[in-house]
């Protein structure tokens, strides 16, 4: 790991490596204060807000206490931020089955499909889930093994995804559509909902389940699940039936590893200026170590015991079995009046007997942190600790005596979220798991039967928020833990015993959970659109018979079919539904049908009809989508026409044509085949459509008279 121990160059900024959140710091009158709030004033006050960018992850569904914790301790953490421009990891395609990649599950692949349907019922999604009518599955690997998960938006707020449904209302996501569920055996998944803006309706949901080897999270599975049954995701491009629209990655993988700080052997026997906890063996970047500076402040008072102020106090460590295992203040020991300062950074060097050698990377922030209670005095089996815990964000890096001295104007106070207490070494349940929201400031709660009580308190009127928690109760062992409304990178611990008591504790083993920059965010997908599919098949058989005779004929059945037109000029009328001339098979796929129509289509060639009085040749043209048969003179000689909406066919005769076959009265005639087709079309709710046709000229029938 590099170190660096100049005391002035390495100062970097922390403005680059932050999440974005802000908080506001208010110029408080100390003098008007009591003691317990004195040092908190001559931390934190100073004569101007300080505005830091908005956190990344604040959503209360994705706190990292709750992530899927494999360590029995607690962890740091490393957030998978997002590059600015993430492509699409996933694609599907809208027509059913397998279309485009192996990524793609087609749900009537057993294996696969049970896979996802298993997994749904072990996390009681099914009926969440029920409903999807495509699905694809990918599974990323990470270059390093974390100790828990979790996922979360991006872009807390709504997220708009550049989907949108059939009618161009936006597909969005956001925070109050991702939930958490967990499996009958302690699995946990996470998934995302992306509903048409203003609705429930649900057009794609994103399904992280991790991926664990031998305890360790090494990657996740993700599932993308679509609805196009319920909401079909639009495609724009009407000129191409199989286009893709896509969604960039929103969503961000929150990895933990467990940092846990017991080496005490940074803190030297006797008293120091400050001490170091160097970063134990299992950090999250092999080129920077994480360490914790420790300091102290000691309240002081006159001989009337009023307070005069806060100085600077020494550090040092007690033994146990000859080895460094606690922390201390000047009398080994933490006192009512006294503090102690945990700085999370990096790279810390010095002379710990001499403050102005300290000298350190940055500032880390984190997101909870947690100290041990440990040789409590006296030293009755009911002695008990109270502790009262402040976080607080560091601005600038101040390094040497300036970290402790100039705090007024580098530390704002960060909210308190909630609070654990973990007893008896089990590190996985805590028996105290409080959170601030609701709370009443300066009320003692009680919790349970654990002897335990908390009470957060509001030293910022302008909200409420709590900037600072008393913990009472606690005994030997018991580990406590802190969670921050936005990340920080300063845990003070101090003894809120009451003035002038005797009960005194040590701290032990310290912790935290890091934030750090990570990798691109995941659950973008590519979706191909379906293809609407149409099949016209004539009818076996089927005719459009017309009878050039007039009125009615016992002898020719046909002979009076003109009757069944309105019109008093035509000799000859049919007219025959779509159903008797053709059957239909239609898929309008994903998207749903917009329309059906027909048509008629007119190709070029000769009739092969001669019209009777002239001998001129029936020559065929199409106008306003009705196909005219007309002579040279342009007398017509028939019609054709078609319903659009049913497809029915109508013909009608107004000159008789030359019949060939001279030895039946009642012999046909038909056109030439291939002439006049029947053609339909189904469009989907894309607007993107398909044709298929039928011939139909050589259906037509012309009976002689």
């Amino acid at each position: 790991m590099s170190t660096n121990n100049s005391s002035t160059s390495n100062t970097t900024s922390k403005t680059a490596r932050k999440p974005n959140y802000s908080i506001e710091t208010h110029e408080i009158n100390i003098n008007d204060l009591a003691p317990r709030k004195t040092l908190s004033n001559i931390l934190t006050a100073t004569s101007s807000p300080t505005t830091l960018p908005a956190p990344t992850i604040t959503d209360s569904e994705f706190t990292l206490t709750n992530a899927t914790t494999i360590s029995q301790e607690p962890v740091a953490t490393t957030v998978a931020e997002a590059s600015s421009n993430p492509s699409p990891v996933l694609t599907l395609d809208q027509t059913a089955g397998f279309q485009e990649t192996t990524n793609e599950i087609n749900l009537t692949d057993l294996p696969k499909a049970t896979t996802l349907d298993n997994l749904l019922t072990a996390f009681s999604l099914s009926e969440t889930f029920a409903g999807y009518t495509d699905a694809a599955v990918i599974t990323q690997t990470f270059d390093k093994a974390f100790t828990s998960i979790a996922f979360a938006l991006t872009d807390s707020t709504i997220v708009n995804t550049g989907l949108t449904d059939l009618n161009d209302t936006p597909i969005n996501l956001s925070s109050a559509t991702q939930a958490r569920a967990t499996s009958s055996s302690g699995g946990e998944a996470w998934y995302f909902e992306g509903k048409v803006a203003g609705s429930e309706n649900v057009a794609f949901r994103l399904l992280y389940i991790p991926v664990l080897t031998s305890g360790q999270v090494t990657g996740y599975t993700l599932y993308t699940l679509l609805y196009n049954d319920e909401v079909p995701i639009y495609h724009p491009t009407k000129t191409d039936t199989n286009d893709s629209v896509s969604m960039n990655s929103l969503v961000s993988a929150i990895t933990t590893i467990s940092l846990i700080y017991s080496d005490f052997t940074g803190i030297p026997p006797g008293q120091n200026a400050f001490g170091i906890l160097k970063e134990p063996a299992n950090g999250p970047d092999p080129l920077v170590s994480y360490d914790v500076i420790v300091t102290s402040k000691v309240e002081t008072f006159d001989y009337r015991s009023k307070p005069t102020g806060i100085i600077n106090g020494t550090i040092n460590t007690s033994n146990v079995a000859s080895v460094a295992s606690a922390i201390g203040v000047g009398s080994q020991a933490v006192n009512w009046n006294e503090w102690v300062l945990y700085d999370f950074v990096t790279n810390a060097t010095g002379d710990t007997k001499n403050i102005g050698t300290l000298n350190y990377g940055e500032h880390k922030l984190l997101t909870s942190a947690f100290s041990t209670v440990t040789q409590l005095n006296p030293g009755s089996a009911n002695t008990r600790a109270d502790v009262e815990i402040r976080l607080q964000d560091i601005s600038n890096n101040p390094q040497g005596d300036a970290l402790r001295n100039g705090p007024g104007a580098i530390a704002s106070n960060v909210d308190i979220k909630s609070v654990q207490v973990f007893r008896n070494w089990n590190l996985t349940t805590p028996i105290v798991d409080f959170s601030a929201a609701g709370k009443t400031a300066g009320v003692e709660y009680p919790i349970g039967t654990t002897g335990i009580s908390v009470i957060f308190y509001n030293e910022d009127t302008s909200d409420a928020t709590f900037e600072r928690v008393v913990i009472k109760g606690l005994r030997t062992s018991d580990r406590f833990q802190v969670e921050g409304l936005n990340p920080f990178d300063r845990f003070i611990v101090g003894n809120a015993a009451p003035t002038d008591s005797n009960r005194t504790f040590d701290l032990g083993v310290t912790g935290g959970k890091y934030l750090q920059a990570g990798s691109t965010p995941l659950g973008g997908f590519t979706l191909y659109d379906d293809e609407p599919s149409l099949d016209l098949v004539p009818v076996a058989g089927a005719s459009i018979v017309i009878d050039e005779s007039v009125g009615t004929d016992l002898s020719d059945v046909n002979a009076d079919d003109e009757a069944g037109s309105s019109d008093l000029t035509d000799i000859g009328y049919a007219k025959v539904t779509g159903s008797t001339l053709f059957s239909i098979t239609k898929d309008a796929g994903s998207d749903g049908q917009k329309s059906l129509t027909y048509e008629l289509v007119l190709n070029a060639g000769a009739s092969g009809l001669t019209d009777t009085a002239t001998g001129d040749a029936v020559v065929l043209s199409k106008d306003g989508g009705m196909i005219y048969g007309k002579t040279s003179g342009g007398d017509t000689v028939l019609t054709i026409a078609v319903d659009a909406a049913s497809g029915d066919v109508t013909v009608q005769q107004f000159r008789a044509v030359v019949h060939p076959n001279t030895s039946s009265f009642d012999a046909e005639t038909a056109m030439t085949s291939g002439l006049v087709e029947l053609q339909g079309t189904l469009t989907d709710k894309d607007d993107d459509f398909i044709t298929d046709k039928v011939e139909l000229g050589s259906l037509i029938k012309i009976q002689d008279d």
